[in-house]
């Protein structure tokens, strides 16, 4: 059902660091349940920043961030944990546990949060492995996939939760170009299935060839808004986003039952 309230929204954000270093300056946009954004910019112009804002790894130095009507300044210490059950984070490093094989690594998500029954577990990881394309992979170490198949694991891993909320904070930073376009339409699908997606990415080509919502940073700075976006086609900045909310679907929204 539609909502009035946007899943994540940055009202005049800004973040610096000691030495006077600043990473975001006045940063404001909102993301609607169900939308795809890419985040661009060079390294250093503030994507990784904003991820950790989302994650409240880091709290702002100035103005408000909210996930699904929550201010994160609000959000106790205590309560980061829970609070953080509703995002999936990928990473461009992958961050899998060498010891695990692929299904105790996805199925350690569900330990974190307090999941525990056996048929659960197994139910879960099955259907996620399945939709990520490695059903096959269940009982293999890390070490012996390639890059993509990691990635591929790191984003079940992700999911099987059941978040509101899909971070790729570079996800394709590691990968061969062949290998990040077969990432970047698995995120695509899991859009299409209707997880609200945010990507941070300096890849040019798969931005260019998606086009979909475009937040580009520069020098910490938000300098375009813009949907069905290449990288860095200028256009005017800060159009108002369009309002859309596809329905979660069962497979990727179970785990919030």
């Amino acid at each position: 059902m539609p909502t009035s309230e946007p899943l994540v929204r940055f009202e005049r954000v800004g973040k610096r660091y000691a030495g006077a270093v600043e990473a975001l300056n006045n940063i404001s946009f909102t993301v609607d349940a169900g939308d795809f954004a890419f985040v661009v910019g060079p390294s250093g112009s503030g994507k990784s920043t904003l991820i950790r804002l989302l994650l409240r790894d880091e709290q702002p130095t100035s103005g408000r961030v909210y996930v699904t009507g929550a201010n994160l300044a609000r959000v106790q210490r205590g309560a980061v944990p829970g609070f953080r059950r509703r995002m999936g984070v990928v990473f461009q490093d992958f961050k899998l546990l060498p010891a695990l094989t692929v299904q105790e690594n996805v199925a350690f998500a569900l330990r974190v949060h307090g999941i525990h029954r056996r048929s659960v577990i197994q139910e879960r990881v099955a259907a996620v492995l399945d939709l990520v394309g490695i059903g096959d992979k269940a009982g293999r170490l890390p070490d012996t996939l390639s890059g993509g198949e990691q990635q591929r694991v790191s984003i079940a891993r992700a999911l099987v939760t059941g978040p509101e909320l899909l971070l790729a904070d570079e996800p394709t930073g590691n990968l061969d170009p062949v290998t990040a376009l077969g990432i970047m339409e698995l995120f695509v699908r899991i859009n299409e299935y209707g997880m609200t997606v945010l990507v941070a990415t300096h890849n040019r080509e798969v931005v260019d060839l998606y086009r979909r919502r475009v937040l580009q940073l520069a020098a910490g700075r938000l300098v375009r808004d813009e949907r069905a976006a290449r990288y860095d086609e200028a256009r005017p900045a800060f159009p108002a986003p369009a309002v859309g909310v596809p329905a979660q679907p069962a497979l990727v929204a179970a785990g919030a039952a």
